[in-house]
């Protein structure tokens, strides 16, 4: 007892470390971190919002984004408060005071991250700079990253240095000169559709063309009888009458894939959305499909019977049609109904007002109602036939709507026979596999009960389980009831029945320990009826004491609180009128505990009030006692539950009486019924008549026999319910769980005994479970161990050894989860390894011998760092057996020591200060360099004698399980968005990848040249010898995707709003064109023309100062460090708007949000007043964009060949309204009239 005491004191004692150890952790993260930080900057005058749990300032600044883009907004140029009203509002409120000082700088909070934003100049030119290495980039998040990879935007170090070289080269002014932009007078999403079209239309026809080619090749006979063999056939159509163009051809067929396939999938999500919420009509639904499929695929003919499928698919097509409005052109004047209409005007039907009309479908129009279609849908719509048209109607309806619903129905049936849920969570899982449970042993019993009817009694019994299955095998269907019935008949029976008797047994015992003299009085009417004979009928139908008792019981603690009852349509309840859809509840607890009906002591136990009946009691006020509800539904077991009461309680009266424990705490809860939450804990003594018994059944042994048989039945159920009321819940399931573990361990050792027996195997195998059993088996008494020895070992082996495994795989998936980076490493490394095969022995083997090495150690340093952060075993125990020396200490015997391996392995003086952080390179040489030569500080699996025994067992085994997650599973939580990018993400891989093969392939052919391109240099670099040069495809991959995403939304958005800005100023548009005119005429724009371009350069830099691309700048700090006068902590975010700055009239002037390109005649420095960091399209110091030469020669050209073919001007229909989408751009584009100049 000792021991277990002891162990009992450990896993508590561990348990709350983890506790405080994670609540330290949170607090550390949530609120003294923000505290510390929001104190320190305030010291030294920088101001904002204060901290706020848990968003920071996210949703005010959210509120106040949505306010500032929700306005109108002239075509003026004050960009500044729309795309960052929070900057510029907190700027003037906490930085305008300190301007002098500090600059208009101010704190800001994103969840519980610090970002200092900085708008002062020379602050701004440090941080950029950042020669100190303290300020380096952030990482980009989300699917920016995934768009762009890992490239030169977020690269640090020598990576970045490497391919900053390469761009350098390739973006010099003098490389652009031959560079000319093709694509200028279309949008992105033009070029894109185009694309997109053309990828459409290349697809339709090769299908066409393999359709043709099996006919050639005599693989099939014809075309096909499908539509689009039909349409195939038309358009090959000798008769010019009949056929139909390519074009019409590739139309239709777009139209059957792209409307029909959409139109589908629209049906088909809405409706599974519909049943998700709607679990009843999902089982109605499910239960149909078994019924015609089992899980078989489903038939045509099946297809065809499905009742409530087509209900359900009807009510979805009228809740969420697939086309919203019909339209129709009226050709020529016609009258409808009592309208006369002009010709040429348009008719718009509104298919979601017909489907949503209370005049049509009832006040219930909104609800989910598929019973509404249960007679078709002309009864539904009340004959009027257009009332449902999500299809259309006419001549004109959908030709495919018969084939889309049957194609919804085969996959809904598909869905249905697959899944029992469509969202689960863990709750969910083990619900179902409990309710399995249940149902199997119901269905036993039914089966058992239905065998003995089957043999020589012939008789089901006249209990209410007998009833069930006759009313089963009934041939009247009035009568009849089906299997799923009657075992949720049998559930209730069990489930609600049992408990209702053990919480009114509960709180009986509990009342009668606190009430001695009520206890006296209740054993004295047993003994008096019963004496120490068995427990009969007719005594306890004259049980008037405890009738009291337990009624006064169930008023103080009536087992269900609440009734609760729907209103299903408008009614008068006294002078309330109810709607329909109300739910209504009604508090037992209220009625029984209300002093005007009871009396002032209503909360003390008073048996005696119930002496003259429950009319007496409650003045006759029938509904003030509902322990078992009222009216019809008034539970049936009732009197049941009340008799079972009566015997148990005449039973335990009989042979004990009992106390309150002093360890009982008094805490009743409901959970399903109100009950104990801790249990009663009673002591119990046998009463002095309780021997006289037992002797008597010596003397007499007939008459005890027949006593024992007639009330073996009523001594189970109270034995039962005796345990039930000694032991906590939770020690009685410890122990079926406890019986159940040790019949499996037994199973499994007699199943390999008998494979042994049965000579299917030799021996009883070499893994530790055989050499368990070998020991258990020897005949050698000083080697043998017992069968609970053995059972003991086992039991540690499955179920410590599992939890262990579980455990580390459970918080390396966590964290890889949060850090996706050392995620995509790890499953680089596995793919490298396995493939998608599953992990064989020899690619473990090959694994291990690599991680031996320092060639892979991507997953031994992720496992490592996962068992530092979370060990297994927090603390580790030993007891001093006699006394010693320790150290510096003398200890004494007998006192135990605690290690904790929590504390050992979060010491920043071994770790670092970065020890709370998920850093697994560490790692990279060992755990011995990791540790500083302290073996001791590492010690997940113990250390000496004593250590894991599996540690290698387990950390394989992890390793294979984990390697097998990331062959399966790109990321381990998905949305959809996450989905849809990495489809986008792995589509622009391979068309990079291909760009590149091809590139590669020129340089194999006769010209052996790549180009002097950025493509050509990065090619260079991936065949370069010297390791110093070398970069890897996917560095290759990451900085083309950069290039072309970036480096085109760059260029767009510059020229974009400079086309805006020349639109609305007429003046400096012509200037424009006389210098280009001037410099190129109408000949071919030419690079030494390009450089000497001076009013368009000044027109550029003017854009790129009122729209510049990227209005934020982002750097974190690395480390500690004083900026100008301020000191920094590490980890916070750092924030340059260059929006704020290119808008600051300090540095501007007044005339700051006007167009003036003038301001930058004589140069950047001038304009800025020399202040170099006030100008920041691209950036500044050694981060500025490699690319920013292409980007402004790219929009010269482009500008110059438009100017030399055009003159534009705003169209009336353009709204102004910048916004911030990665880059800031115009949101619903520049539309421009142009006027050819020829």
């Amino acid at each position: 007892m000792a021991v277990v005491g002891t162990l009992i004191i450990f896993i508590l004692s561990s348990l709350c470390l983890v506790l405080l150890w994670t609540l330290a952790r949170f607090l550390h993260k949530v609120w003294w971190t923000p505290t510390r930080i929001q104190n320190m900057m305030s010291l030294q005058g920088i101001k904002g919002l204060p901290y706020r749990y848990p968003h920071g300032n996210t949703k005010v600044i959210s509120d106040m984004r949505a306010q500032s883009m929700g306005k109108p907004m002239e075509i003026m140029h004050d960009l500044f408060p729309r795309i960052q009203p929070h900057v510029y509002s907190w700027t003037q409120i906490y930085g305008l005071c300190l301007c002098l000082v500090l600059g208009m700088n101010f704190l800001n909070w994103h969840g519980s991250q610090a970002q200092l934003f900085v708008t002062e100049p020379e602050l701004i030119k440090e941080i950029l700079n950042n020669r100190e290495g303290a300020y380096p980039k952030m990482d980009m998040e989300g699917y920016a990253k995934k768009l762009l990879g890992e490239a030169l935007i977020t690269n640090e170090g020598e990576k970045w240095a490497k391919i900053r070289k390469l761009a350098n080269h390739t973006f010099h002014a003098e490389s652009l000169k031959c560079h000319l932009c093709s694509t200028i007078l279309k949008t992105h999403d033009e070029i894109e559709a185009e694309k997109l079209e053309r990828g459409i239309k290349t697809s339709i026809l090769d299908l066409v063309k393999k359709r043709e080619d099996r006919v050639k090749n005599g693989e099939v006979d014809n075309l096909g009888s499908d539509y689009l063999g039909q349409l195939v056939k038309v358009a090959q159509d000798p008769d010019k009458n009949k056929n139909i163009s390519l074009e019409q051809m590739v139309d239709e067929i777009k139209a059957l894939y792209g409307a029909g396939h959409l139109t589908t999938t629209n049906l088909l999500a809405w409706t599974v959305f519909l049943l998700a919420i709607h679990t009843d009509w999902q089982e109605k639904a499910r239960k149909e499909v078994l019924q015609f499929f089992g899980h078989k695929s489903p038939t045509s003919d099946g297809i065809a019977r499905l009742k409530s499928m087509n209900m359900i698919i009807n009510e979805s097509l009228r809740l969420y049609p697939p086309v919203l409005t019909v339209t129709r052109k009226v050709e020529r004047e016609i009258k409808l109904g009592n309208l006369n209409l002009p010709a040429k005007i348009n008719i718009f039907i509104s298919i979601l007002a017909l489907h949503h009309n209370p005049h049509i479908w009832g006040n219930d129009v909104h609800h989910f109602k598929p019973e509404r279609f249960a007679e078709g849908v002309t009864k539904a719509t009340k004959n009027n036939a257009a009332a449902f048209v999500p299809f259309g109607m006419g001549p004109r309806t959908c030709v495919g709507l018969n084939f889309t619903t049957n194609e919804a129905k085969i996959a809904l049936s598909m869905i249905l026979q697959r899944y029992n849920q469509f969202v689960k969570s863990d709750d969910d899982i083990e619900s179902e596999k409990l309710e399995q449970g249940i149902r199997d042993c119901v269905v036993n019993i039914i089966k058992r009960r239905k065998q003995v009817k089957g043999g020589s009694n012939g008789s089901l019994g006249n209990d209410f389980l007998g009833k069930l299955i006759e009313a089963n095998h009934e041939i009247d269907k009035n009568k009849w009831i089906s299997e799923e019935d009657m075992v949720d008949e049998c559930k209730t029976l069990y489930f609600a029945g049992h408990e209702t008797t053990t919480s009114l047994l509960g709180w009986t015992i509990l009342l009668l320990a606190t009430h001695k003299d009520w206890q006296e009085k209740a054993r004295k009417e047993v003994i008096e009826l019963f004496g120490q004979t068995s427990i009969n009928s007719d005594g306890i139908a004259r049980l008037k004491v405890i009738n009291m008792i337990i009624e006064e019981s169930l008023r103080l603690y009536p087992p269900v609180p609440f009734i609760k009852r729907k209103v299903e349509k408008e009614v008068k309840l006294g002078k309330l009128m109810l709607p329909p859809h109300m739910e209504l509840y009604i508090s037992a607890l209220a009625l029984h505990h209300d002093p005007q009906i009871w009396g002032e002591d209503v909360h003390l136990f008073r048996p005696e009030r119930f002496a003259g009946g429950v009319a007496a009691a409650t003045k006759d006020n029938a509904v003030a006692f509902l322990p078992f509800g009222f009216g019809p539904r008034t539970c049936v077991g009732l009197s049941f539950a009340i008799v079972e009461a009566k015997i148990a309680l005449s039973m335990i009266l009989q042979s004990y009486t009992f106390t309150l424990s002093p360890t009982y705490v008094h805490s009743p809860i409901q959970l399903f019924m109100v009950r104990p939450q801790h249990g009663v804990q009673i002591l119990t003594a046998a009463t002095a008549e309780a021997p006289a018994a037992a002797n008597a059944g010596d003397e007499d042994h007939g008459s005890y026999q027949k006593r024992h048989t007639h009330t073996e039945p009523v001594a189970e159920l109270v034995s039962s319910g005796a345990s039930t009321i000694l032991k906590t819940h939770d020690e009685i399931e410890a122990e079926k769980l406890e019986r159940g573990i040790q019949t499996s361990i037994l199973d499994l050792v007699k199943k390999r005994e008998d494979r042994v027996k049965n000579g299917e195997v030799d021996n009883l195998g070499s893994d530790y479970l055989g050499q368990l059993v070998k020991v258990a088996q020897d005949p050698d008494k000083n080697k043998n161990i017992s069968l609970e020895q053995m059972v003991d070992e086992i039991k540690a082996l499955y179920g410590a050894g599992h939890l262990t495994t579980t455990n580390l795989l459970a918080w390396t998936v966590f964290l890889l989860a949060i850090h996706t980076d050392w995620q995509e490493k790890a499953r680089k490394e596995v793919l490298q390894f396995f493939g998608h095969k599953s992990p064989t022995s020899d690619g473990i083997a090959r694994l291990k011998s690599a991680l031996s090495t320092c060639a892979y150690l991507q997953m031994n340093m992720i496992i490592n760092e996962s068992l530092r952060l979370y060990p297994p075993v927090l603390t580790v125990t030993r007891k001093v057996e006699r006394e010693v020396k320790l150290g510096n200490l003398n200890l004494p015997a007998n006192i135990n020591i605690f290690i904790s391996i929590l504390a050992l392995h979060h010491n920043p003086q071994i770790w670092g200060n970065d020890v709370h952080r998920f850093k697994p390179e560490r790692f990279a040489e060992g755990v011995t360099k990791a540790t500083k030569n302290n073996a001791a500080a590492f010690v997940p699996f113990g250390m000496g004698t004593r250590t894991c025994v599996g540690l290698n067992f387990t950390t394989n085994e992890a390793k294979i399980a984990l390697s097998m997650i990331l062959q399966r599973y790109n990321q381990f939580v998905k949305s959809d968005d996450d989905i849809e990018s990495e489809k986008l993400e792995q589509g622009i891989r391979d068309c990079v990848v291909n760009i590149i093969k091809r590139r590669q392939q020129v340089k194999g052919g006769g010209n052996g040249s790549l180009e002097s391109d950025f493509l050509g240099k990065l090619i260079e670099a991936n065949h370069e010898i010297d390791k110093n040069k070398w970069i890897s495809e996917e560095d290759m991959v990451d900085e083309c995707k950069t290039l072309y995403f970036a480096g085109h939304e760059t260029t767009t958005s510059l020229l974009g709003w400079t086309i805006l800005l020349l639109a609305t100023h007429k003046d400096w548009q012509e200037k424009t064109r006389n210098e280009v005119i001037e410099f190129f005429g109408q000949t071919s724009i030419n690079s030494d023309g390009i450089a000497r371009l001076k009013v368009i350069n000044m027109i550029i830099e003017e854009s790129l100062r009122l729209y510049p691309p990227v209005p934020f700048i982002k750097r974190k700090v690395e480390k500690e460090v004083k900026l100008g006068k301020v000191m920094l902590p590490p980890h916070m975010e750092l924030y340059i708007s260059a929006l704020a700055l290119h808008h600051d009239p300090q540095i501007w002037g007044e005339d700051v949000h006007l167009f003036r390109p003038e301001r930058f005649a004589a140069g950047v420095a001038i304009a800025t007043k020399g202040t170099a960091v006030a100008f920041l399209p691209f950036g500044f110091g050694p981060r500025t964009c490699v690319g920013l030469s292409f980007a402004i020669v790219e929009a010269k050209i482009a500008l110059s060949m438009i100017l030399q073919n055009y003159t534009f001007t705003l169209s009336p229909t353009y709204v102004h309204s910048p916004i911030q989408l990665f880059m800031v751009r115009p949101q619903r584009g520049v539309q421009v009239i142009l006027h050819s100049l020829e």
